[in-house]
């Protein structure tokens, strides 16, 4: 009897350790779109979007490495303003009473000023750090930001201007499975942010 008492006991307090681990979090946003990497220490749990597997017979790990490079590339390189202000809201909606309760542990933010004439690019370049200021604003209605990079830059070949956000943090498993429940949305959403597959010949 005392057996059968013992482990609902011995249940509850693995489950209970289990919801206070803690996940680490990537969320990027880029020209490649939105992407969320979750890892437990070393381990690599989830990506999205998940990687796409090519059939081939070449050197898989030279052409995976290429791949990951080029990824990189496009996501550094930043996306629309539009498509990030987007992206900010349906994490506003997804966080829900969770806003301002989660801390950022790291923030890369990089604003690049451009127009399709040149003048106009100067001019938003010299008020491009009120534009990542404000964008900088949103972020902190959303969480408490510990540690920030953000810079500001101009192109003058480029014809629109462009963001590219990182954020890195750390949320108790617990959270994160009550997110995960609330995360169809993102996902629905997120498609639209991406636009159309191109495919390459």
């Amino acid at each position: 009897m005392k057996t059968l008492l013992i482990i609902p006991g011995v249940l509850l307090a693995l489950l209970a350790l289990l919801a206070l681990l803690r996940l680490r979090l990537r969320l990027e946003y880029g020209e490649g779109g939105p992407s969320l990497a979750v890892s437990l220490g070393p381990l690599l749990l989830l990506r999205l979007p998940a990687p796409r597997r090519e059939p081939g017979s070449g050197d898989r790990k030279k052409a995976k490495r290429k791949k990951k490079e080029t990824s990189e590339e496009k996501k550094t390189k930043g996306g629309s303003v539009p498509g990030f202000q987007d992206l900010l809201s349906i994490i506003g909606d997804l966080l829900g009473k969770l806003k301002r309760r989660l801390s950022i542990d790291e923030l890369t933010l990089r604003f690049l000023s451009a127009a399709p004439d040149p003048a106009d690019a100067a001019l938003l370049f010299g008020a491009s750090g009120a534009g990542a200021a404000m964008l900088l604003q949103v972020l902190e209605a959303l969480f408490r930001v510990r540690k920030t990079d953000v810079r500001t830059s101009v192109s003058f070949t480029e014809t629109k201007p462009k963001v590219y956000a990182r954020l890195q943090l750390s949320i108790p498993l617990g959270v994160f499975l009550w997110l995960a429940l609330r995360a169809r949305r993102l996902k629905r959403r997120t498609r639209k942010l991406r636009g159309p597959k191109v495919t390459e010949e």
